[in-house]
């Protein structure tokens, strides 16, 4: 009950409806961004009891966190935390005793938390105030830094990567002023960076910055966000016990697309679609916490029928065939990789 308690605080308000969505016979309670840590939670039973397993591949940010939890819990067998990126997660969980290899509950959260966002140095923000090294990498370990992208890719390509997994359709002309500027001075920094966004596309909106959608894609690129979803979506089909529900919190349309297709897709066969309609948040809600205004929850439940032999959600990706430009820029990612 504690660790229910600590997870149902400060949260897009979505306990109601994951009650009225939960299984039997483990009552679910989401810990959705900004306020969560980590990114995924499995909800389980085995004979005795419940149990429940943390992932996140931001061991910085989560191990501390996962570890203050468990000396504050009365039980705290019943929580596991495993640092793992979504495409590993299958093979983490092996390190599991053998009875918690099946879940009644796949929880994944796919935004991001305050703590990251809020840490300069972690280089997420464009705001002036949280100026920061151009990084954004979840996993340190990586060699991918958004400085990287925008300092050594070539223009066509930097056009495609912020049209692509950033939607920002004046991505030709961000990408001509970025290469431009950088044969001056290179970008080091995310105020660098957003300053010269912001006096290319100018400062009309105010409810939001001109550097959002290109940080955006510069973020997802870098930590290949989209292909670790689609992991976690198989990852879920595999571990799901019948029954057992799958909740998805989206923060942007390239998630909630491959979400959605997924449940689609499979909704004749492995999952069975539990919401008809996307929940999103309330107005009263989005008045508490105004960064949940962009959420958006998911839940399909399993089925008894086996997985796929093809994994489904890799081909739900929202882009159809990719151009040339598109297979340059992975092919590009993989020689950064090195």
């Amino acid at each position: 009950k504690k660790f229910l308690n600590i997870c149902s605080e400060n949260l897009f308000n979505l306990k109601t409806q994951i009650w009225s969505y939960s299984m039997r016979p483990l009552a679910v309670v989401a810990t959705p961004a900004p306020f969560s840590v980590l990114n995924s939670l499995l909800f389980g039973q085995d004979s005795c009891s419940w149990f429940v397993v943390g992932t996140d591949r931001d061991k910085r940010v989560a191990q501390p966190k996962a570890q203050e939890l468990l000396q504050s819990l009365s039980t705290p067998s019943r929580f596991h935390f495993v640092p793992s990126r979504f495409s590993r997660l299958s093979s983490s969980l092996s390190c599991l005793p053998p009875h918690l290899s099946r879940f009644n509950a796949v929880l994944l959260d796919l935004g991001m938390s305050s703590v990251q966002i809020d840490d300069k140095d972690r280089g997420f923000s464009f705001r002036d105030t949280h100026d920061g090294p151009l990084d954004m990498r979840m996993d340190k370990s990586q060699k991918m830094t958004a400085a990287r992208l925008v300092n050594e890719l070539p223009q066509e390509l930097l056009a495609e990567l912020l049209f692509t997994y950033g939607e920002e359709y004046k991505a030709d002309l961000i990408s001509r002023r970025l290469v431009a500027r950088r044969k001056e001075k290179v970008f080091e920094t995310t105020g660098d960076l957003a300053r010269e966004i912001g006096r290319t596309l100018g400062y009309h909106n105010r409810d939001k910055h001109p550097a959002t959608l290109s940080f955006q894609g510069l973020r997802i690129f870098v930590n290949n966000e989209l292909h670790e979803l689609a992991s976690a979506l198989q990852t879920a089909e595999q571990i799901l016990a019948p029954s057992g529900r799958l909740i998805v919190l989206s923060y942007h349309s390239l998630e909630d697309r491959i979400v959605k297709e997924f449940m689609k897709r499979t909704s004749k066969s492995t999952f069975e679609t539990v919401n008809k309609k996307v929940i999103i948040p309330s107005k009263e809600e989005i008045e508490r916490n105004p960064r949940s205004r962009s959420a958006k929850l998911r839940v399909a439940s399993r089925t008894d029928r086996p997985t796929h032999l093809l994994p489904v959600a890799l081909s739900c990706f929202p882009f159809g065939s990719l151009s040339a430009a598109s297979q340059k820029l992975l092919l590009f990612r993989k020689l950064l990789l090195r």
